[in-house]
């Protein structure tokens, strides 16, 4: 089966900012009123399909769902099944990068109550993890993400050539680039519909 090929596009900055702050707004709106039993099938379907471009062995970097987000749990359930070790982030007050640990407890922390392992969890080496999967508020076709605004993610995997995948629902690609200098792009966005891959050529 094809699949979409992204293309790098670079657009300006100011106008990066003022639709990252109008695709925040726009996106989450139609995200949260897509009905809870469509998000939880659509869920199982994006899982099925971001299984399959994951590495079948060794560290994998997921997140905990929140609110009306995919919800992870059928792909850590689908990567813990093929023997993959699933580890989880922790973001730690004042800095900008993130920690991983393997945690099978999660507990809500911080500003947003993001469920995240307990302050205690044995940490994992950034070089160990095979793949990250990266929450987003958007993605583009191109592979460029918005999330939160708190740079996390970037910060974190700035540099490393682990493989990055995004996972959203179709709804939360939008048309446009939004390239900075700082972002860090996904290798492949998974939909329930579709996967798109990023080529740089």
């Amino acid at each position: 089966m094809m699949v979409p090929v992204l293309l790098a596009v670079m657009v300006d900055p100011s106008e990066v900012q003022r639709r990252k702050k109008s695709v925040r707004r726009d996106v989450r709106a139609r995200r949260d009123a897509l009905a809870p039993t469509w998000r939880a099938e659509a869920s199982v379907a994006i899982a099925s399909r971001a299984v399959d471009r994951l590495p079948e062995t060794g560290t994998i970097a997921l997140y905990a769902s929140m609110g009306s987000e995919a919800d992870t749990a059928p792909l850590d359930a689908l990567l813990r099944a093929r023997g993959n070790t699933v580890v989880y982030p922790r973001v730690t007050e004042g800095a900008r990068t993130l920690t991983f640990h393997p945690a099978t407890t999660l507990a809500p922390s911080g500003r947003l109550q993001i469920r995240e392992p307990l302050a205690d969890a044995t940490t994992v080496e950034l070089a160990a993890i095979a793949a990250f999967v990266i929450p987003g508020i958007a993605f583009d076709v191109h592979g460029a993400r918005v999330g939160w605004g708190r740079g996390h993610y970037d910060a974190t995997l700035e540099g490393l050539d682990a493989i990055r995948i995004g996972i959203a629902f179709d709804c939360q690609i939008v048309p446009l680039g939004f390239d900075e200098a700082h972002d860090v792009h996904m290798h492949a966005v998974v939909t329930e519909r579709m996967t798109y891959v990023r080529i740089v050529t």
